[in-house]
């Protein structure tokens, strides 16, 4: 509400919220801090007295966006259940109608954020992939991954088949019909390729 007083982290992050909606919604072309400043209902000077200047805004974000990202996993929950949580959720964000999500891997994000934008995106693709690759060596050891196949290899075909949600919605235009049954059977697929001789409970087929 114009004219309503918000703390200094509050308001950094109801910009944020607000130029990731711009850029997903119009692209770079639309993003300006005039264009902010009417979704928020606030003056460009208000912009401006939380950020320098607007790189400052895409990097943060870019923060917002990472929170998105990398929600806290269950650390009692068993590796697949781990994995699978990850990959709904991440499949939702790049599929689904929530605008940002088609900023996930967006260039335009990147750029706009100069280097410490590039060096961001670096970071995610980093975490994520460490991320996954460790679940699945702890499901190796206890015998419900593969053996046969690198875990760099392993976390690349996880991190691909959630790409393919990214993929279709921009081939389709929007978000995607039947995600959580898209998403099922996504998942179900490559739980079965990750498994132990194809098969998700670990068990060998019979010959």
């Amino acid at each position: 509400m114009a004219g309503h007083y918000e703390s200094t982290a509050v308001r950094r992050r109801q910009i944020a919220e607000a130029a990731l909606a711009v850029i997903a919604e119009g692209g770079l072309g639309e993003f300006t801090t005039r264009a902010i400043a009417a979704r928020l209902e606030i003056t460009d000077g208000t912009i401006f007295r939380h950020f320098a200047n607007k790189q400052e805004i895409v990097q943060a974000a870019m923060e917002r966006l990472e929170e998105e990202l990398f929600i806290e996993l269950d650390p009692t929950a068993d590796g697949w259940t781990q994995l699978e949580v990850l990959f709904r959720r991440r499949t939702r964000l790049l599929g689904g109608p929530d605008a940002i999500g088609r900023l996930v891997f967006s260039e335009q994000l990147v750029h706009a954020g100069g280097e410490a934008g590039l060096q961001k995106y670096r970071e995610w693709r980093r975490r994520t992939h460490q991320l996954v690759e460790s679940r699945l060596h702890t499901l190796r050891v206890s015998g419900q991954a593969r053996s046969d196949l690198p875990l760099a290899t392993m976390a690349r075909l996880f991190l691909g088949a959630m790409i393919t949600f990214s993929n279709e919605r921009i081939a389709f235009g929007g978000p995607l019909v039947d995600l959580d049954a898209r998403i099922d059977e996504v998942w179900t697929g490559l739980k079965q390729v990750l498994s132990p001789c194809g098969h998700p409970d670990g068990a060998v087929a019979s010959t």
